[in-house]
């Protein structure tokens, strides 16, 4: 990926001259080599053997779960059916075409459903999750040819259901299936973008995959901006609801926009990997650290949902 110069976010009325890392695994670099820790135990423990509740009302989480690959030509379907056995392996049942898509259950917990269409460029642009990141979204000129999309669909049992709707792991496992998914079908030759309809971003397939590969959801998930107003610099993430969350922000920053990006990711990561985060929990990322204050306040992109301002 080429380096950006320039944060582009369609959040905000300004942006932030920066340099991007050249992939995900050159920003996973950047980040702390240590985890956020709190100095409060019991924010921070994983989720009890029922599960963790969602932090959000269950209407900004949702049931869905869908992507978009596309595609400068029509993808092969034997093609995109050797990439899905290899990502699921044992785990699939047979594989069913019907008229318009190509069906897989997995486990019986889903059923995973694959439907090309015609694309253009247009197409990827028009979307509502669309949003170009200059991170994550590469070099848009492969996007002029842009002729084909598959559409990703994880659609979950009666009992998984359940699951999804009252706690967090579930929706983050059916999550992660999407994406274990989407990277299959982005891997697929003549595949150009996908198109993250959890982070609302457009990112190049090389990306995605990589960040699948890496286990970093912050960059196939949730996405994280960063932007300038009058008072700093204000970071922000972009989907963190659908993963039972509130969105996380950082406001009024002074130092270098590259840390200020990557501290935020890096705790957005640690949050949606299953860290809970709340009102009143202080945070640091090393031992001996001061300790970083957390605490509710509107989001600032939209003031309807909830968010958490980590005082960095």
């Amino acid at each position: 990926m080429k380096p950006r110069t320039r944060m582009h976010s369609p959040m905000m009325a300004d942006t932030v001259a920066r340099r991007a890392p050249e992939t995900t695994a050159e920003l996973k670099r950047t980040y702390s080599e240590s985890k956020p820790q709190t100095a409060k135990e019991p924010s921070m423990t994983t989720a009890s053997p029922q599960g963790t509740p969602h932090a959000v009302d269950y209407g900004l989480v949702t049931s869905l779960a869908t992507s978009l690959v596309f595609f400068d030509s029509a993808p092969d379907t034997e093609a995109m059916k050797s990439m899905i056995t290899q990502a699921f392996g044992q785990n699939l049942g047979p594989l069913e075409q019907s008229e318009r898509s190509m069906i897989v259950e997995i486990n019986d917990e889903y059923a995973l459903a694959f439907t090309p269409a015609a694309a253009t460029r247009a197409d990827l642009e028009g979307d509502p999750s669309f949003h170009q990141h200059p991170i994550l979204s590469g070099d848009p000129a492969g996007w002029e040819d842009i002729a084909c999309m598959v559409l990703i669909n994880v659609f979950p049992s009666n009992e998984r259901l359940e699951l999804i709707k009252n706690t967090r792991e579930a929706r983050l496992h059916q999550l992660v299936t999407l994406g274990l998914a989407t990277s299959a079908i982005a891997q697929t030759p003549g595949a150009i973008a996908v198109l993250n309809s959890v982070g609302r971003v457009a990112e190049s397939t090389e990306n995605y995959v990589e960040a699948v590969a890496d286990k970093l959801p912050a960059h196939y998930l949730a996405s994280t901006w960063v932007a300038q107003d009058d008072n700093g610099l204000q970071a922000y993430t972009l989907g963190m609801p659908m993963l039972g969350h509130p969105e996380l922000q950082i406001r009024d920053f002074h130092g270098s926009p590259d840390e200020l990006y990557s501290v935020l990711a890096n705790i957005a990561d640690y949050a949606q990997q299953g860290a809970t985060l709340k009102d009143g929990d202080t945070m640091a990322f090393a031992e001996g650290e001061p300790p970083i204050r957390i605490t509710a306040e509107p989001w600032i992109v939209d003031a309807d949902v909830p968010a958490l301002r980590i005082h960095f």
